[in-house]
């Protein structure tokens, strides 16, 4: 039998996160529920802040830069989907100026750095020991779902080697990514359970609260951020956007009822 393991378990956290507890027993519950069920699974806490002032010292040349940096790529986004897309523009334009915003102190620039190498450090270590895929969960990431291991064992199987990101959390709503008509139109492709899998063109994401990875799509998503660099800082979700419009034949599977919600946008998750 190889030793090699079937899928890798990420989970991104910090050590000051007020959701740090959530997240742990929810990556404990997970990967219990996996190994019980025969899938081989190397997991990974990523709790370590590694964006040192040795590696990126954050100045006002690169927050300018990031905020423009930003702003032009949402501006790319909006052209991508707005052939497809029902938001009006001034809604986006919203979400974007709330990014900026966030992006305007250099200690929030440093901790999105930090949320960086937190998802590069459980992405390479995937690579390296031959996993199949990758599935990685944010803190914040609430499991509301019986499916899990019938989920990620089909999923694998449906990816043989083709490149798809499957979008497993329900975070932002519809609306606000502007992405509700795409979705209603996107062909359905299986269902597993009681779980609807589609596959929406152009492919479009929503944050990277609990994303599955194939192999294929990892190694190219990898590749592609470490060409661009991590300066101008952006958000993880939005390299990952970036990455597709470059990218324009990975595939985004959505998952509906998604298996995770995202505790930090729901209060009714019930994550503190």
């Amino acid at each position: 039998m190889s030793d090699r393991p079937d899928l890798v378990l990420g989970l991104v956290t910090h050590p000051k996160s007020r959701f740090r507890s959530n997240g742990e027993a929810v990556c404990e519950r997970v990967y219990r529920d996996l190994l019980s069920s025969g899938i081989r699974t190397d997991r990974l806490v990523n709790d370590r802040n590694d964006a040192h002032a040795d590696r990126y010292r954050i100045t006002r040349s690169i927050v300018r830069q990031s905020a423009r940096a930003q702003a032009e790529l949402e501006t790319s986004w909006r052209r991508r989907i707005s052939e497809s897309a029902s938001t009006p523009y001034d809604l986006a334009l919203k979400h974007a100026v709330g990014v900026k915003r966030g992006l305007a102190q250099p200690a929030a620039l440093t901790r999105l750095l930090n949320i960086d190498y937190s998802h590069l450090r459980i992405w390479r270590h995937s690579l390296a020991v031959g996993a199949k895929a990758t599935l990685v969960i944010e803190d914040d990431a609430q499991l509301v779902s019986d499916e899990i291991v019938l989920l990620v064992e089909s999923l694998m199987d449906l990816f043989g080697d083709r490149s798809v990101l499957v979008n497993c959390s329900q975070s932002l709503d519809h609306q606000s990514l502007g992405v509700q008509k795409i979705l209603q139109q996107a062909p359905l492709i299986d269902r597993i359970g009681t779980v609807e899998v589609r596959d929406p063109r152009p492919s479009i994401t929503n944050t990277v609260c609990a994303n599955l990875y194939s192999a294929a799509a990892l190694e190219r998503l990898l590749w592609h951020i470490d060409h661009q660099g991590l300066v101008p800082v952006i958000p993880i979700d939005w390299r990952v956007n970036d990455f597709l419009i470059d990218n324009p034949d990975v595939s985004t599977w959505w998952l509906s009822p998604a298996p995770f919600v995202q505790g930090s946008m729901h209060a009714e998750a019930g994550v503190p």
